[in-house]
C-alpha cells in the first residue's frame, strides 16, 4: 500500500495458457521479460491504449505462436492505492478491458470486466451500491472457497506462498518476500493474525532467522528486531494449530 505495508501477491499469476489469456490478464507487466524480436516483430506496444497496452502485448504475442513461461518467483514490487493508474481508470478502463476481449476473445460475456471491477472496488471508497456488488461477490467467492474445501479440492495451485488467491487466508504457513527501499532499519515488525492465540501457536522467521522478542500488543503479534537493516527480507509465519487462519495486517517501522 503506498505506506509501505503488504497487500498480497498477484492473484492471477499463474502457468501460461493461451485460451485463458484472452479473459485474465494473468501476467505481471513489471515482472514480465521478453526478447527484443519479438517485441518489434508484433509492433510493440499500442500507442492508444492508456489502461490495458500490456495486455493486448500479450494477446498479440500469444497470437504470434511466442510462448510465455512463468517462474515463481518474485521479481517485482508494486504499490496498490485508489489513485493508480490500473485502479482509478474506473470505467473507461473497463471499456478497454471489453475492447480487448471482444478482439482476443470474441465472447458475448467479458468475463474480464466482473473480476476488475471486484478487484478495483477492494480498494477505494465505495457507494452504497459499489459496496452492494462488493459483498455479493466477496461471498460468492467465499462460498466457492469453502465448497472446494468441503470436496478437499484446494491444491498448491489455488496458493501463492501459502495464501489462498484474492484473499489473505492462510493455509498453514506463509512467505512474505518484501522489498525495504528505505535506509532506516526495521525496528517493529506487526502482525494482525486470526485467530489470535497463545505466542506458542504462531512460529516466526525473518531469513531463515527465528524471532524472539515476541508479544501481543492489543489484537497485534508485535515484533523487536533490534535495528535489522535487509534490502529484502521473506518473512515466514506459521500457525501450529490451525489449518487456515487469516493476516489480516502486516507491517514493518
Amino acid at each position: 500500500d503506498p505506506d509501505g505495508k503488504f497487500i498480497s501477491y498477484f492473484p492471477p499469476a499463474r502457468n501460461f495458457d493461451a485460451h485463458e489469456l484472452t479473459y485474465n490478464c494473468f501476467i505481471c507487466q513489471p515482472a514480465c521479460f521478453m526478447r527484443s524480436e519479438a517485441f518489434d516483430n508484433v509492433g510493440g506496444v499500442n500507442p492508444d491504449l492508456h489502461y490495458t497496452m500490456d495486455w493486448d502485448l500479450w494477446c498479440r504475442l500469444s497470437r504470434a505462436g511466442y510462448k510465455f513461461r512463468y517462474v515463481n518467483r518474485p521479481l517485482a514490487a508494486v504499490r496498490y492505492y485508489p489513485e493508480t493508474k490500473t485502479l482509478g481508470g474506473n470505467y473507461k478502463r473497463l471499456r478497454e478491458l471489453y475492447r480487448i476481449e471482444k478482439k482476443y476473445g470474441r465472447r458475448w460475456f467479458k468475463r474480464s470486466w466482473l473480476g476488475s471491477y471486484y478487484y478495483g472496488l477492494h480498494f477505494k471508497n465505495k457507494t452504497y451500491l459499489e459496496s452492494l456488488f462488493y459483498y455479493a461477490f466477496k461471498g460468492l467467492y467465499e462460498t466457492k472457497q469453502h465448497l472446494k474445501k468441503l470436496r478437499n479440492t484446494i491444491n498448491d495451485d489455488d496458493l501463492i506462498y501459502g495464501f489462498h488467491r484474492w484473499n489473505s487466508v492462510v493455509k498453514n504457513k506463509c512467505e512474505i518476500h518484501f522489498p525495504w527501499y528505505q535506509e532506516k532499519p526495521w525496528k517493529i515488525l506487526r502482525l494482525k493474525l486470526k485467530p489470535s492465540q497463545k505466542l506458542e501457536s504462531y512460529r516466526l522467521s525473518v531469513n531463515t532467522m527465528d524471532l524472539q522478542k515476541v508479544s501481543w500488543q492489543g489484537n497485534y503479534l508485535t515484533v523487536e528486531l533490534d535495528e535489522y537493516a535487509p534490502n529484502f527480507a521473506c518473512i515466514t509465519i506459521e500457525n501450529l494449530i490451525d489449518e487456515n487462519w487469516v493476516l489480516e495486517a502486516f507491517s514493518v517501522s
